[in-house]
């Protein structure tokens, strides 16, 4: 159901179900006011929006501008979104880098614009930019 609520219902056997079109359109994110998120399809410029709760799974890697992003529209309401599978994010607090530090040593929590916090390895620094697997949240490469 749109909003991530659960509906269930019990039907016999002769009962009539309404069929419903799922749609896939590629979308780019518009802004967020209050808890409602707009994105805007990229061939028709049609506008949709959706409230926090529906996607709060992909909050933490949603910037604004963001391109990508595959909106699933059932009979042309915005369920969902699917993000890319990596992003590039730009870290904007750590503690610093150490110099002597290798690629192969310990992490250290890195926090980003989203408020996405991860742990990231020691060498990287704030203003870096970093590639991020969106299904696992975890650190890839720098960028």
């Amino acid at each position: 159901m749109p909003g991530g609520r659960k509906h269930e219902e019990t039907f016999v056997g002769d009962d009539y179900v309404k069929d419903v079109q799922l749609e896939r359109r590629k979308v780019s994110f518009l802004y967020k006011e209050d808890d409602q998120y707009t994105f805007m399809d990229l061939e028709d410029y049609s506008q949709y929006t959706i409230n926090a709760d529906a996607i709060e799974a992909q909050l933490p890697y949603l910037m604004d501008g963001m391109e990508g992003i595959t909106a699933l529209l059932v009979d042309g309401l915005l369920i969902t979104v699917e993000l890319p599978g990596t992003v590039v994010m730009e870290i904007i607090e750590t503690v610093p880098g150490m110099k002597a530090a290798s690629a192969t040593g310990r992490n250290k929590p890195a926090r980003f614009a989203t408020g996405l916090e991860i742990p990231v390895p020691e060498y990287l620094e704030a203003g870096q930019k970093v590639k991020i697997n969106t299904e696992t949240g975890k650190f890839l490469s720098r960028a």
